[in-house]
């Protein structure tokens, strides 16, 4: 006979039920009950459909969890975290061992009512620009700036990890729609180009909110961007003995690696991991500041999990994306956080650091990792996060993003504007700002009705739209609407200091 002995859930110094329900899955009612069962099979059946008051996402996790380990959950008296008695034995007469739940868990993040004060009023004012940069954007100017950060990203999340393409070379290619200018692309270029479009067709088929920290997903994530990569490119050095083996894009590792000087978990404890990451940062379970905490602490535990062979860095980073985007930020993507990671790789890696180290005794937090290191990291991010949206929300402030445009195309009429190279750029009629400025506040216009405003006649207004299309500025597509694009040349003068 298997005898479920009882649960005892003490609160000790859990601030909210939303706390416990956000590491665990449920929030959790005091109860003691106690039931003998026939068979094991019939226990997890019952504890899957919730007994003695508890539903399944409570008791059944865990009590399948104690079952298959054949152990016993114990957890003392005012220690800082849930305490749970859960005793599964063959017998009543058996004795349990006492396991800590600690031991194979970590914080999922810093509590918002226990985060220090100085970090909550960073999310708070990340929260408000970012709201204010989603409310205040011209519309026909965001899907270009849309555009724009989709280079960005990739830029600076492949940076991060060595490649040395330029920002000038992607921005060339976006705008001409070709590989390269080389005869032959190379690796590091097409990577950027990979990471591109891996963003293109996330946001053509978006991850439902609800979803965004699964293993399905963090698997389609590491497959996308992996799409179209060559066979040979994802063979991947095991040790410094030369073995070699093949990584399949979207599967999970199946060996133990060494990261520099972390080691993360071994694989067995990887899927555990994974378990938790995918309960504690589902976004349905997170409300008000937490989301922003949640986000923080999900991009260091995926890196500190470490799921695949190779790759984990830019999953990493583009799962941040993601889930930022997922958990209410509705200017995201209009800013980035791979640039601010960017700016100086060796402190996004130190912090990183911080967050791995081993928990230091009692005051420490109740998982295995710092709590202390989690609250540096948090606040390196959000520090990061208020730098970024800052820079982008003053650079589209449209009072001032129409000051600029005007300037740019003014200049443009004296020839007075040089390319990268200090090359001087040709001559664009006047007119051009005003068909710009038509486009940015009235969005996409027929070519018939620019002319009208214009006042020009079909031939002029025919070779001024086509000078504004070669050059990037608009988009002429056959038949359709005239709309608003960004050139490179414009993307310099409005963003300085981008790349």
């Amino acid at each position: 006979m298997w005898v479920f002995v009882g649960v005892e859930i003490g609160l000790s110094r859990y601030h909210s039920q939303d706390q416990i329900k956000t590491e665990y899955g449920h929030a959790y009612p005091r109860v003691k009950t106690a039931q003998g069962f026939a068979n094991q099979t019939e226990l997890i059946r019952s504890a899957e459909a919730g007994y003695g008051g508890l539903r399944g996402p409570l008791i059944g996790p865990v009590m399948v969890q104690a079952i298959l380990g054949n152990r016993c959950y114990s957890g003392g008296k005012n220690t800082g975290k849930i305490s749970l008695e859960i005793c599964l034995k063959p017998s009543p007469a058996a004795e349990c061992s006492k396991v800590a739940n600690r031991q194979m868990t970590f914080t999922p993040f810093i509590p918002q009512d226990v985060a220090p004060e100085e970090l909550q009023d960073q999310i708070v004012q990340v929260m408000r620009l970012d709201a204010d940069l989603h409310a205040k954007i011209p519309r026909p100017m965001r899907v270009p700036v849309m555009n724009l950060l989709r280079a960005v990203n990739s830029y600076y999340s492949n940076k991060i990890e060595g490649n040395s393409t330029l920002p000038a070379d992607i921005l060339r290619a976006e705008q001409d729609g070709s590989n390269t200018l080389e005869a032959k692309p190379s690796k590091d270029f097409l990577e950027i180009k990979r990471h591109i479009e891996a963003q293109r067709r996330l946001t053509d088929d978006p991850i439902d909110p609800v979803n965004v920290c699964t293993r399905e997903t963090i698997s389609r994530l590491h497959r996308e961007f992996y799409v179209g990569v060559p066979d040979e490119m994802l063979d991947i050095q095991l040790n410094e003995q030369g073995d070699v083996v093949r990584m399949v894009p979207g599967v999970f590792r199946e060996y133990g690696v060494r990261v520099g000087h972390h080691v993360p978990p071994s694989v067995e404890q990887m899927h555990s991991y994974l378990g938790q990451f995918e309960r504690s940062y589902r976004l349905d379970w997170i409300h008000g500041l937490s989301r922003f905490l949640a986000a923080a602490a999900a991009h260091h535990r995926f890196m500190w999990i470490h799921p695949f062979m190779d790759g984990n860095g830019r999953t990493g980073r583009l799962f941040t994306d993601q889930y930022l985007k997922a958990a209410g930020f509705g200017g995201y993507g209009l800013w980035s956080m791979s640039r601010g990671f960017a700016r100086s790789t060796e402190l996004y890696y130190q912090k990183l650091s911080a967050a791995d180290q081993p928990r230091k005794g009692d005051q420490d937090g109740r998982g295995i990792l710092s709590d202390s290191g989690l609250t540096q990291w948090s606040r390196y991010f959000a520090e990061t996060a208020l730098d970024q949206v800052q820079y982008f929300s003053s650079q589209l402030e449209p009072e001032k993003l129409s000051e600029r445009i005007d300037v740019f195309f003014e200049m443009r009429s004296r020839g007075a504007l040089s390319d990268e190279k200090g090359n001087q750029l040709p001559k664009l009629r006047i007119e051009a700002r005003d068909v710009y400025r038509t486009l940015l506040y009235m969005g996409d216009q027929p070519r018939a009705e620019l002319q009208a405003r214009l006042g020009v006649g079909e031939r002029t207004t025919r070779g001024l739209l086509s000078e504004m299309a070669a050059e990037g500025l608009i988009i002429l597509d056959g038949r359709r609407p005239v709309s608003l694009s960004l050139s490179r040349h414009l993307i310099e003068f409005l963003f300085p200091y981008l790349w």
